[in-house]
């Protein structure tokens, strides 16, 4: 119980260390503390955009970005032609948001841990640099409640922050509670709490090393399907023939149908 209870402390103190206005537009810009965080932002990023642009990822797809910030990614799904929504936990980098792609996306107040939408909902989900800041069993109630919204052949991008790469351990289990949560899994843990989830990795995008088991970084492109047959959709067929970064077609719903609790304004 003891340990439940400085688990949810430490989110708390996550989410209200990101509560404010500049966050929200550093994160928008791509400026990080560090140029070592700046490059990895980057290479994030370019990982996210080159999916995008995937021949098998149809344009107007529904879109969901937990950790949403500045909208950062948001801006990336309207120029892409996709129907984005944002949720975060902080009001400020919601109300930022909001005040510059209000008219193209929808924005919800929402923890990663308890996610207002609808059943089947979403074609795509992305959620990058925030799972580290959770223990095993938060995350696991995360990745259920992706289960829950995204679509059968729904494609989760994902990272995990490798404890297989030495340095990034040491670092991370040294720095582990001092301001916020940081947590490394190894990429066969990852794997392992996906597929409990519902999910499976079909491609790997190493950051910073060539070798995905000891990257200290890695990008995870997963498909939704507790059923073996969608394998069989178009998602399928782009593995094979390509990278294997690809989501089925879009049948989702418009953007104000994704959820009761969804808002245009704040």
């Amino acid at each position: 119980m003891e340990n439940q209870s400085n688990s949810i402390d430490a989110i708390k103190r996550n989410a209200d260390r990101y509560d404010n206005i500049e966050s929200a537009k550093r994160f928008l810009e791509g400026i990080a503390g560090t140029s070592h965080r700046a490059a990895r932002h980057k290479k994030e990023y370019d990982a996210v955009s080159q999916f995008l642009q995937h021949p098998y990822v149809s344009t107007n797809n529904a879109v969901l970005d937990i950790g949403c910030s500045g909208g950062r990614y948001i801006q990336l799904f309207i120029t892409n032609g996709f129907r984005p929504c944002g949720v975060d936990t902080s009001m400020t980098a919601l109300r930022y948001a909001n005040s510059l792609f209000g008219q193209s996306a929808v924005f919800s107040n929402a923890s990663a841990t308890h996610l207002p939408f609808k059943e089947d909902v979403f074609d795509i989900v992305l959620c990058v640099e925030l799972l580290h800041h959770f223990d095993d069993c938060y995350l696991e109630k995360i990745l259920g409640e992706i289960s829950y919204l995204i679509k059968p052949g729904g494609t989760l991008i994902c990272d995990v922050r490798n404890s297989l790469n030495p340095v990034l351990w040491h670092s991370y289990r040294k720095r582990d509670g001092r301001h916020f949560t940081l947590k490394t899994r190894s990429i066969f843990k990852m794997i392992k709490i996906l597929k409990k989830c519902g999910f499976e990795v079909l491609y790997r995008k190493s950051l910073f090393f060539p070798i995905s088991i000891f990257a200290p970084y890695v990008i995870l492109f997963c498909k939704y399907g507790p059923d073996r047959k969608v394998l069989d959709t178009d998602v399928g067929r782009a593995v094979e023939e390509d990278s294997g970064i690809a989501c089925g077609e879009s049948q989702g719903a418009t953007a104000e149908e994704f959820s009761m609790s969804s808002v245009k304004g704040h």
